[in-house]
């Protein structure tokens, strides 16, 4: 009798415990009933495009609620707003995020300049979130900066884009090759040769290794500049970076040597071509024919045009060196 007595307030301490425990449990789920049912809700409303009703929703979240909101309702609502071409809504957004006791990270932010970008004028918008953002503790990532920059280069706003890249590396940021060979190609649609060829030095003082694509950005320009030399010394470069030039980027060094008259030169890039183990396509085939013709070598240009045309079939492989 006496041992059960003494088990008695042990006994009733860990009821008390555990009813604590259900009623927290029960707390807890009806919280995520509630944020379930208002996800839902609004999920429903932007499903059904019923944007003029998220409001009151919204005000609601706000005001008569306590629980934590996911960031997760914030981003899918802020690119809703964009994908229905109401911006100044998904930036409102955005701000609005901390007062649903909610933390806003980088991907909103992200998610609203990705919103913001795909429209011209989005990057009007641009400028003054950038500025608003460090009221929320946030800064600016990689991923960020790939955005803006994508953007700018895509609207031929290439000097925009330069200056970022010149504003990322005065914050400690280091851009990544993706970011220059985008701007190199937006100059090189949108700027003058000049331009193209200064942001390709920078580019290889950063320490940045050119792709395939970059290098045939610099020859085009050279060749278009009349320099066709100066292409070739690039061309030459690019094999003793380790990577391997293309037919185009042969055909593009052809063409300009072919213009210039440097014939001698051209027969010692046809013959570089063939023994890098290139297989010469119908415009590198057209391009040295063009040249052999210019020169008067018109018996050996029915000799390429009666190789080529076997090549084509299959039944020979290109030329040899000569």
């Amino acid at each position: 009798m006496i041992s059960r007595c003494r088990l008695l307030p042990y006994k009733g301490k860990w009821q008390h415990m555990f009813s604590e425990r259900l009623a927290m449990e029960e707390l807890k789920n009806k919280v995520n009933e509630k944020c379930s049912s208002n996800d839902d809700l609004i999920g429903d409303l932007i499903q059904r495009s019923l944007f003029l009703k998220l409001p009151p929703v919204l005000n609601h979240l706000e005001e008569a609620e306590s629980f934590e909101t996911s960031e997760r309702l914030f981003i899918s609502i802020i690119r809703s707003y964009g994908a229905a071409n109401m911006l100044q809504e998904a930036v409102d957004v955005l701000f609005r995020i901390p007062k649903f006791r909610c933390s806003p990270s980088v991907r909103s932010l992200n998610s609203l300049l990705s919103v913001l970008c795909k429209r011209e004028e989005g990057l009007g918008l641009v400028p003054d979130v950038l500025l608003r953002t460090p009221q929320m503790n946030l800064r600016l990532e990689d991923s960020s900066f790939r955005i803006l920059m994508r953007a700018l280069c895509k609207n031929g706003k290439a000097a925009a884009a330069v200056e970022l890249l010149e504003a990322m590396k005065l914050q400690g940021w280091a851009p990544d090759p993706r970011m220059y060979s985008l701007i190199l190609s937006s100059l090189y649609k949108h700027a003058g040769p000049p331009r193209v060829i200064s942001f390709f030095e920078d580019m290889k003082a950063a320490g940045i290794s050119p792709n395939t694509m970059d290098y045939t950005c610099v020859m085009n320009v050279l060749v278009k500049e009349g320099r066709a030399d100066d292409a070739w010394a690039i061309l030459r470069q690019m094999r003793s970076d380790g990577s391997r030039p293309s037919v185009a980027n042969y055909t593009a060094v052809l063409g300009g040597l072919i213009s210039a008259g440097d014939f001698q030169k051209t027969e010692a890039v046809f013959d570089e071509m063939l023994v890098s183990g290139l297989r010469p396509d119908s415009s590198a085939y057209n391009t040295y024919i063009n040249g052999l013709c210019k020169q008067g070598a018109v018996e050996k240009a029915c000799k390429m045009l009666v190789c080529m045309g076997k090549r084509d079939t299959g039944q020979i492989q290109p030329p040899t060196a000569s």
